[in-house]
């Protein structure tokens, strides 16, 4: 497996690990809110409010991870007909308008969340919360996955592959096509 020498390749990690942490949540509560509808006819308060905020993070929070690994879907296609000069520099656009694009959405969301964090807005239904704890993720997958994009153009831009690249590499290598585009 490709080694990834980012010094912030810890923090795609860890994004990754809460990710799984969001799922495994997601599979509890589904699983316990089965059980106690099927066994003693109950519910888990609030079961489908947790779940859906475990799934945004689950999304958000993989995203880096997910994108240094290679596992994004990129038009390889279209680039793959491109000389070696003219490749590097559509994936230069490419990641620039990526990295624009997270830096955005990073910007968007973090005012919404902020803006909920300071009105002292609190969720609705069952479980009543401040709204930004929820939201906390979106805005920590969307930076973290900005960081990623924006280290990956300064390897482009710097002549060196980028981390993804390596990935796809070693797949090609092991005949491994499988769910890639």
């Amino acid at each position: 497996m490709v080694a990834d020498r980012s010094p912030l390749a810890p923090l795609y990690q860890a994004c990754a690990a809460l990710a799984g942490v969001a799922l495994v949540a997601i599979f509890a509560l589904m699983i316990g809110e089965t059980l106690l509808r099927k066994l003693f006819g109950g519910y888990i308060p609030g079961a489908g409010q947790l779940i859906s905020w475990s799934c945004a993070a689950a999304a958000f929070l993989a995203m880096p991870y997910a994108f240094r690994v290679g596992d994004f879907v990129r038009v390889d296609l279209a680039t793959s007909v491109l000389g070696p000069r003219a490749r590097r520099w559509s994936e230069v656009l490419a990641l620039a308008m990526m990295a624009g694009f997270c830096a955005f959405a990073t910007w968007s969301v973090g005012r919404y969340v902020l803006s909920a964090w300071r009105d002292e807005e609190m969720t609705q239904g069952m479980l009543e919360v401040p709204l930004w704890w929820p939201q906390t993720s979106l805005v920590l997958g969307l930076a973290v996955l900005t960081i990623a994009v924006a280290e990956c153009l300064i390897d482009v831009l710097r002549n060196r592959m980028p981390i993804y690249s390596l990935h796809e590499i070693e797949r090609i290598a092991k005949h491994d096509f499988s769910e890639r585009v």
